[in-house]
Parts: structure tokens; C-alpha cells; sequence
């Protein structure tokens, strides 16, 4: 009798420890609660935008990067917009293609989900890679002469020499 107890808990260990295909609980009406962003209703098609939230990016990171190999899976998610000054976005784009593997300081807070950006990239053809928009706004001054700057060698604009310097 105790073994056949044994092995009926053993079972129900192992059955309980075998990843769980189930929908995620849903704790009151529209809260779901998962560590699997494939066990939540998100959408993954049907829009032209899908809006995250980067705060606690590090905690987040395995969840964020499961999502956008949804959506890439999905619908084609290309672009990614991050709140970040847009000085930063051809070295963050250079990193998360595989063509640099230095990223600015400045980016600190962001090299966790680039990296994963990386990481799917570097598996996936060059037109259809995940291209990093950045949508904020430049500063400090450093930052904005420096974009400036490149702004001024792409299109061969001549910009007045006091922001320049």
C-alpha cells in the first residue's frame, strides 16, 4: 500500500512539473497573470501598433523578447519604438543588426532588450530583420550637437558654425 502511494504522488509531482498549455488564471475581469506571454490573450494581429512598457526592462526582458518573436511570428513586427533620444538610434541599430558590439553608455538601460533584439535578429534574413526606432527628444546639448552633426554629413547641410561646437 505505501508504495503504491509513492508512486501515485511521484506521478502527481511530475504531472504538476510538466509545463502547463493551460490559459493563464484570470484574476479579476481583463488581469491575467503569466510568466509565458504565449499563455496570455495578447494580440498578435489585427493592429498597426502594439504598445509595451519598458520600465523594469531587466525583470521583463525573457517576457518581452517571447512577445516580439510572437508578433514577428504573426503579423511581421519589423519596427520597434523605444523612448530614447534618437541621437542613439544608428549605434542601437548597428548593435541590434550585428554590425557593432559597442553600444554608448547612455544606452545602459536599454542594452537588456537590445540585446535580445540582437539575439533574434542574428537568426533571421537582413529584410526582415527588427529595425530600432528611437522617439524622444535630444539632450543633453552634447547629445544634440552630436546629432546635428550627423545630420549635417548625411545630407551635406552646412549648419551655423556656434552649433557645431
Amino acid at each position: 500500500m505505501r508504495r503504491s502511494t509513492i508512486l501515485v504522488a511521484l506521478a502527481l509531482l511530475w504531472i504538476r512539473g510538466l509545463p502547463s498549455k493551460a490559459a493563464s488564471p484570470e484574476i479579476r475581469p481583463g488581469v491575467w497573470a503569466d510568466q509565458r506571454s504565449e499563455a496570455l490573450p495578447l494580440p498578435t494581429q489585427g493592429y498597426e501598433a502594439y504598445v509595451g512598457e519598458m520600465h523594469g526592462v531587466k525583470e521583463n526582458a525573457e517576457f518581452q523578447t517571447r512577445y516580439l518573436e510572437q508578433l514577428h511570428r504573426a503579423s511581421g513586427l519589423r519596427d520597434v519604438a523605444l523612448e530614447e533620444r534618437a541621437v542613439y538610434e544608428n549605434d542601437a541599430q548597428a548593435f541590434a543588426d550585428g554590425g557593432s558590439n559597442k553600444l554608448p553608455s547612455q544606452l545602459c538601460l536599454r542594452r537588456v532588450i537590445l540585446e535580445r533584439i540582437r539575439q533574434l535578429n542574428a537568426g533571421l534574413k537582413e529584410d526582415v530583420r527588427i529595425r530600432v526606432h528611437f522617439t524622444d527628444i535630444d539632450s543633453p546639448a552634447a547629445a544634440i550637437r552630436r546629432h546635428l552633426a550627423v545630420l549635417q554629413q548625411r545630407h551635406g547641410w552646412r549648419l551655423d558654425r556656434r552649433l557645431s561646437e
